[in-house]
């Protein structure tokens, strides 16, 4: 069983923000490499911080991962995204300082990834391979993995709740 915690940021801002830190970095990311980004993020600050980010439910697609009502009203036609807000303030996450620092660092382990390997990685760990093709993914199996495995290799630290983060 997990808990939830009333912690739902809003996906949108999310995404948005992921876009944000890939063009920052003169990157370019596509749709399909944002949705695996937000299942890691989810299940990265499930594991460290026992909260749920947000609350919208991921569907296993053929190509792993993905927020249907995300994929379907943002970005819906563009081949690389675009950010449309300028995040440098990150006034966003006044109420979820602890969780910036797991999202920073999801967003730039994910840098070593093509679309097509972090496509890959993410149908092939347990909540898709447990999961039918177009059915939703049940919150507990990507709570249990990610309390077992660490699939980006961030090695966070077991106390990581008390640090600290500059901002």
């Amino acid at each position: 069983m997990y808990r939830k915690d009333n912690c739902s940021f809003n996906i949108y801002i999310l995404a948005d923000y992921i876009v944000y830190f890939y063009s920052k970095e003169n990157k370019k990311i596509d749709k399909f490499k944002l949705h695996k980004i937000l299942y890691y993020i989810y299940g990265y600050i499930y594991k460290y911080l026992n909260i749920e980010l947000f609350s919208e439910e991921f569907y296993n697609w053929p190509y792993g991962p993905v927020i249907k009502d995300l994929w379907y009203t943002k970005y819906e036609f563009d081949k690389y995204l675009k950010y449309e807000n300028d995040y440098t303030n990150l006034d966003i996450f006044n109420n979820y300082k602890n969780c910036l620092g797991i999202v920073n660092k999801v967003i730039e382990r994910s840098f070593d990834f093509t679309t097509e390997e972090i496509v890959i990685k993410s149908k092939m760990e347990y909540p898709c391979l447990k999961t039918l093709i177009d059915d939703e993914i049940k919150k507990t199996y990507i709570i249990d993995f990610f309390k077992e495995k660490d699939p980006l290799n961030l090695n966070f630290k077991k106390n990581y709740k008390q640090k600290k983060y500059k901002i």
